[in-house]
């Protein structure tokens, strides 16, 4: 599969404080221990990370939700047939702080990523938070709000720019394609 990004939304499909508030009672109720993204060598530096893996159950209505409007994506713009199937992968959410951004990195699960914002902390600077990818050895920024929904290639080279203020959180999933 060749390397694609595509901006998409998931508002009008589900609540993005629904989500986040499943999330954060899932994450509460279990105990779920948190990477420190300055741990990840690959993350960057201040923020949270938290594997939802195996909490697929607790939240089956938004993973529902989330692939059906990634499968419509990819089928519009070509790039799998209707029938093909959007598997599952993993699923981890990230909470990102003031200062906090994402190095750039390629994702290592799934053939398919997709990174969901369910908050986007407002800012003061022109890039603060911004996600870019490069694509064909295309830079392409993009600034995102509540709801949007950003699916690529896992071969795609992606980060975030710090954000200057606030608390941003997404939903990030992984497929495989069957």
């Amino acid at each position: 599969m060749t390397n694609f990004f595509i901006h998409s939304t998931v508002n009008g499909i589900y609540d993005t404080n629904y989500a986040r508030s499943t999330i954060n009672n899932i994450i509460e109720k279990n105990n779920i221990p948190t990477t420190d993204i300055n741990e990840l060598v690959i993350c960057g530096q201040g923020g949270k990370h938290y594997n939802l893996q195996n909490y697929k159950n607790q939240m089956s209505s938004i993973v529902e939700k989330s692939t059906r409007v990634i499968k419509e994506k990819l089928v519009l713009n070509n790039l799998i047939d209707k029938d093909t199937n959007l598997n599952f992968f993993n699923m981890w959410t990230a909470l990102g702080y003031e200062n906090g951004f994402h190095k750039i990195h390629q994702d290592q699960a799934g053939t398919i990523s997709a990174i969901i914002y369910l908050s986007v902390a407002s800012s003061t600077f022109h890039k603060s938070g911004m996600f870019y990818a490069v694509v064909d050895n295309q830079i392409i920024e993009h600034t995102p709000r509540n709801g949007d929904c950003l699916i690529f290639s896992n071969g795609v080279l992606h980060g975030t720019y710090p954000q200057d203020i606030g608390l941003s959180h997404t939903l990030n999933i992984s497929f495989n394609l069957e």
